[in-house]
């Protein structure tokens, strides 16, 4: 045998094991959706005579003056309202929802955007919340849409002044 046999017998392979992702990471989550069939991404639904919604994206919500959590997102154009739900994998590989906030764009004056993150601005110029979005398609799909739905609540009277 030549030297590369005895190379290979005096070097231990190096183990390879699977690192599970956090149990709070949004990829953990979209490939738990993935397994049950449950919609991921940005999704439209809705008829033509109905309000369109994006339905079940996943990202990353983060609040002024609390941690960054990772949600589950729905936004309801007609309405115009953006309804988060918190979700976490649990060890059995089950996502779990948990606690749900809605975001009313009647209440914003507009949407920031940069570094895949959509900043949603209150009426005074305060942050409402933040959406971390990993897919570049995704973040234009919801900032269109978020867009949109404020160009439609300040031209169709969307509600009282002040």
């Amino acid at each position: 045998q030549g030297p590369e046999a005895s190379l290979q017998s005096r070097s231990p392979r190096p183990r390879r094991t699977a690192v599970p992702a956090p149990p709070r990471s949004p990829s953990r989550v979209r490939a738990e959706r993935r397994s049950t069939g449950r919609r991921r991404g940005a999704r439209r639904s809705g008829g033509a005579m109905g309000s369109e919604a994006l339905q079940e994206q996943v990202l990353v919500a983060a609040f002024p003056n609390q941690v960054p959590e990772v949600h589950i997102a729905t936004f309801d154009t007609g309405k115009g309202e953006i309804t988060l739900k918190e979700a976490t994998v649990r060890q059995s590989g089950e996502v779990a929802l948990g606690k749900q906030t809605i975001i009313s764009l009647a209440d914003a004056s507009g949407v920031d955007f940069g570094d895949g993150t959509l900043a949603i601005m209150g009426k005074k110029g305060e942050l409402q919340v933040q959406l971390h979005i990993e897919s570049p398609d995704d973040q234009q799909v919801w900032l269109a849409a978020i867009t949109a739905a404020l160009k439609q609540d300040r031209s169709g009277g969307g509600g009282g002044g002040g």
